[in-house]
């Protein structure tokens, strides 16, 4: 303990020593200065000076401004009594060679290099390697594998790379077989970060991959079949410091008959696509559903979503996806009066439904939808039921006219007054044109109508 602590003096020291020299020598030319106290330690700018491999009793090598991406740690072979090896402050991106075997290295400092990714054997024969500083790179992996050839290993730092969240990277949550994990030797494991997505990088590690873990333990099944349970991303509401993640829960094609009972903690999206479900009734009394913003139904076998009218969730989704199911019709009032109240909503699904299309339902319905149609996404596939001897059958309900709607196209277009009235008229005008025509024969011929000559 008294020799790791000693170590961890060195190390802190050296940094600020090391940061100097790299910074003030950072546009100079490459090379190298020997440390006035100490006649043992070598520093180096942009390249090594071969010069120096005659200090025999080197102990510590510090290389910083490497402008070369590639790297050939092979050089410290030629150190034999090396104890420390800096390398800071450079564009490496890898090392060609793995490091060469060394008996005496114990400190090997890689941080503040453009490192991406690390071989599994490049520290093997570092096998009396006690601290090793990987901080302050783009590593996007690191694992036990990279350090079992480490025996010795007592320290190790990760903070400042760009870890992905992962489950490869679970291993820093310890417990392994009751040995001494690799999480237990990381000194600045609060301050490791990884990464969801590039949208969302550098969130603390341990929290995030704790997330993971209860996902994988919470995400539903059926049988032996289990769902796909996906961390999105790791967000700060507005205004709060807190963070939340968002979980995106699928389970289509599964063979689902009912919602599932109970669902991860802070499950954002619910996929249940392709399955038989025929209730929704949970999104009205499930507190599992109450924080699911967008919730995706298609292609299942509800007929009926009425329950929904007394449902606060209505009032507060993100995406509602219906299409493809067995629905004829809605509460129209119910929905719209929880879309005006809704804050958040965004897309709305309903099409490829058997819609009824009559005057009691349709004018409702298509007054919705118009009213929302900049959030119906798929408003063009909203259209009738298929009917026999209807004029609307697969017709779009948004753009059907009143007339059309509430009038039974099989009923026969005139009433019977309409009938009777045309009757009258017709031998209204029938007789005025024959008094008319009478009176021309009279003037021209001075004869008189057959009917009148009968007329005693």
């Amino acid at each position: 303990m008294k020799t790791l602590l000693v170590l961890c003096v060195l190390i802190s020291s050296e940094r600020y020593a090391v940061g100097g020299f790299c910074k003030s020598h950072r546009n100079s030319l490459p090379h190298c200065d020997m440390d006035r106290e100490k006649t043992d330690k070598v520093l180096c700018t942009g390249t090594f000076n071969y010069s120096f491999t005659s200090v025999t009793k080197l102990k510590t090598l510090v290389i910083c401004n490497v402008l070369q991406v590639e790297y050939d740690p092979r050089l410290i072979s030629k150190f034999q009594h090396l104890y420390r090896f800096t390398l800071i402050y450079s564009n490496i991106t890898h090392f060609t060679h793995p490091f060469p075997e060394h008996q005496h290295l114990q400190i090997l400092n890689l941080t503040r290099l453009e490192l991406t990714h690390i071989n599994v054997e490049i520290f093997r024969d570092l096998r009396h390697l006690k601290i090793l500083d990987l901080s302050y790179n783009k590593l996007k992996t690191f694992g036990k594998h990279h350090s079992e050839f480490l025996p010795k290993l007592e320290q190790l730092y990760l903070r400042g790379n760009s870890f992905d969240c992962n489950h490869d990277f679970k291993w820093i949550l310890g417990k392994r077989n009751g040995k001494i994990s690799l999480s237990k030797k990381v000194v600045d494991l609060v301050q490791v970060t990884c990464s969801v997505n590039e949208q969302s990088p550098g969130k603390p590690a341990l929290v995030v991959m704790n997330w993971m873990k209860s996902l994988d333990s919470e995400c539903p099944h059926r049988g032996s079949l289990v769902c796909k349970c996906n961390l999105d991303n790791v967000v700060s509401p507005p205004g709060e410091q807190s963070l939340v993640p968002v979980i995106t829960v699928n389970c289509s094609y599964m063979g689902f008959t009912a919602l599932p009972p109970k669902l991860p903690h802070n499950t954002t999206v619910l996929i249940l696509n392709n399955n038989q479900i025929t209730d929704v009734s949970p999104l009205l009394n499930n507190t599992w559903y109450q924080r699911v913003s967008d919730i995706y139904l298609d292609n299942n076998r509800i007929s009926a979503v009425d329950q929904l009218e007394r449902a606060d969730w209505l009032s507060s989704f993100r995406v509602f996806s219906l299409r493809g199911n067995n629905l004829t019709t809605i509460p129209t009032y119910a929905f719209d009066h929880a879309f005006e109240r809704n804050t958040k909503i965004a897309k709305v699904y309903f099409g490829n439904n058997s819609w009824v299309c009559d005057c009691s339902f349709t004018p409702g319905f298509q007054e919705l939808l118009r009213k929302y149609s900049p959030l119906i996404y798929d408003i063009k596939d909203i259209r009738c039921a298929v009917a026999e001897y209807d004029s609307n059958s697969k017709e779009v309900i948004k753009g059907l006219a009143l007339v059309s709607i509430c009038r039974d196209p099989a009923e026969f277009p005139l009433s019977s007054w309409d009938i009777l009235n045309i009757i009258l008229i017709t031998l209204i005008f029938t007789i005025y044109f024959k008094l008319i025509y009478d009176y021309w024969i009279y003037k021209t011929t001075t004869k008189l109508p057959w009917v009148a000559t009968k007329i005693p």
